[in-house]
């Protein structure tokens, strides 16, 4: 099939799945339009069969974030071939990868590729630190050109889904306990009220957090212009121990394809 342009959809709340979304389309050659999902979450559109879509989303606890699956209902598809990629923090990404590749299947899209890419960990930022690496990103690059020669015989008659691992039903996940903190560097700037994806920051009191909405995302720390937001506390250090020590070892990102 001749595609000739492709959209590039992520949701990066630390970043690392934006570098990994551009490094993979960058791959492929093909004219991108990149839409970032976090700042535009009604982002609205319907793709045609000869339109690649590549979308990208990070791992929380073996599931995507709770925010996520509601942004593909703005999203549908006529059999356009699609790339599911999954970015988790060095742990395991347990059923994220299935659960992504069923909610483009269920929007129209024929996924034909998928991905599991190791990144930097969003919490505790000392396992898999600087990851994606130089190295990451020219496999990254490699995949994309992998992706590219596929598409030369991207059929959407008779496609399974790629053999990525996972289980159905999905994995329950309650979410994270730890929730960000907001020093006296605060602004009240607002920043964070309008890039939380969980409408958990009331925009009356930016210092606050509602624990029961944050997912721990970490956008508002990222965002967050005057350093102000940050994760602390026993509890934070005593997990971020416990953590590194057991997530150390350096994994690598596996990579499928169904034709």
């Amino acid at each position: 099939m001749d595609i000739r342009h492709a959209t590039v959809l992520y949701f990066s709340p630390s970043g690392t799945t934006e570098r990994t979304a551009k490094a993979i389309a960058k791959g492929t050659g093909l004219p991108c339009n990149f839409v970032d999902l976090l700042a535009q979450p009604d982002y609205t559109d319907h793709f045609a069969p000869d339109e690649l879509v590549l979308v990208c989303m990070p791992v929380f606890g073996g599931r995507l974030p709770s925010a996520c699956p509601a942004l593909f209902q703005h999203l549908t598809a006529e059999n356009s071939p699609a790339v599911g990629v999954v970015v988790y923090g060095n742990r395991e990404y347990e059923d994220a990868g299935v659960e992504l590749l069923d909610l483009l299947s269920a929007q129209g899209f024929i996924p034909f590729s998928s991905a599991a890419v190791v990144a930097q960990h969003s919490l505790f930022p000392k396992v898999a630190a600087g990851r994606p690496s130089q190295k990451d990103i020219a496999e990254l690059e490699q995949f994309g050109q992998q992706i590219q020669g596929k598409l030369s015989t991207f059929s959407p008659h008779g496609i399974t889904a790629p053999p990525m691992p996972g289980n159905r039903p999905y994995r329950d996940f309650a979410g994270v306990p730890i929730k960000p903190r907001t020093s006296s560097a605060c602004t009240k700037c607002g920043v964070c009220v309008k890039i939380c994806p969980a409408d958990a920051i009331p925009a009356s009191n930016p210092q606050i957090t509602d624990e029961k909405k944050c997912i721990s995302c970490t956008a508002c720390v990222s965002g967050c212009p005057a350093g102000a937001r940050s994760f602390g506390g026993f509890l934070y250090k005593l997990a971020g121990v416990a953590f590194t020590k057991k997530n150390s070892k350096p994994k690598q990102s596996e990579f499928y394809f169904s034709i």
